[in-house]
């Protein structure tokens, strides 16, 4: 299996420009170098100017419009699990982590505006050419770019650390490793070495989830990847994703998203 680097996807974009509502498995990073753009996340809008740069957790239904020409932004897909391995500091991983049901962060960079573009192009250059060592060299500038951010905006980052966070990051990581199987919400607590009732409690409060809700919110996004990008039928979808059965699978993804597994696919180009 093909190595995933750290930045999945980037470009530098100028057009008037509008991203459809959507989610995937890994953050997204967007600078605005000029113009204005409204994003949606969860239903929930901030608009983004010039100088500003957002980022979006992973899991999180989103979409953006321009409201003002031109409009000018570097954009990226990134691994969650590979910056936060090269980030190291718990002071900068913690909005990686938070996947509430408004998880955005806005950032303003305006004093540090030329060093931040010129770092965004330093990662842009670097996922283009692959040169030798690229990913050690993006890895020092996007610590480079979050430290910057951290400075400039460390109430937002110190806001993310204050939720037990080595315990619930440790329940988090366990049910993203085990959600294809039975996890039982007994298994979490041992883990957290805490009670069910005050697991779930702080939980919520640390990712905006109950165990129970994430651990289905984690195999629906799994499920969408799988209906994307493979030809599997839909009960082996159900079945890859962690589902109990395939009626179960197709109730909680059209609960979740309006529509059907199969047209779901059928609207995207699978099948």
């Amino acid at each position: 299996m093909k190595k995933q680097n750290m930045i999945i996807h980037a470009e530098y974009k100028d057009d008037s420009g509008h991203l459809a509502n959507h989610s995937h498995l890994s953050c997204e990073m967007v600078y605005v170098k000029r113009g204005k753009a409204l994003f949606t996340v969860c239903s929930k809008a901030c608009t983004v100017s010039a100088g500003q740069f957002i980022l979006i957790t992973a899991m999180e239904e989103h979409s953006a419009e321009a409201l003002e020409n031109p409009y000018e932004r570097y954009f990226f897909t990134v691994s969650s699990e590979k910056v936060m391995t090269e980030l190291k500091s718990q002071l900068l991983t913690g909005i990686f982590l938070r996947h509430t049901k408004d998880s955005y962060f806005v950032f303003e960079c305006s004093a540090f505006k030329g060093t931040a573009e010129a770092i965004l192009e330093g990662l842009m250059r670097e996922y283009e050419q692959q040169q030798n060592l690229s990913e050690e060299y993006t890895a020092s500038l996007m610590r480079q770019l979050f430290i910057l951010l951290y400075r400039h905006n460390r109430q937002i980052f110190e806001k993310q650390n204050n939720l037990n966070f080595d315990v619930m990051l440790k329940v988090q990581n366990y049910i993203e490793e085990h959600f294809m199987k039975d996890v039982r919400m007994e298994e979490l607590a041992d883990q957290a070495f805490l009670s069910v009732g005050y697991l779930s409690h702080s939980f919520k409060a640390y990712s905006g989830y109950s165990p129970k809700q994430y651990i289905t919110q984690t195999r629906l996004m799994y499920s969408r990847e799988l209906l994307l990008t493979t030809d599997l039928p839909v009960s082996s979808v159900a079945e890859k994703s962690g589902f109990s059965d395939a009626n179960n699978f197709i109730r909680k993804f059209k609960n979740d998203y309006g529509i059907t597994p199969k047209k779901f696919r059928d609207q995207n180009g699978k099948g």
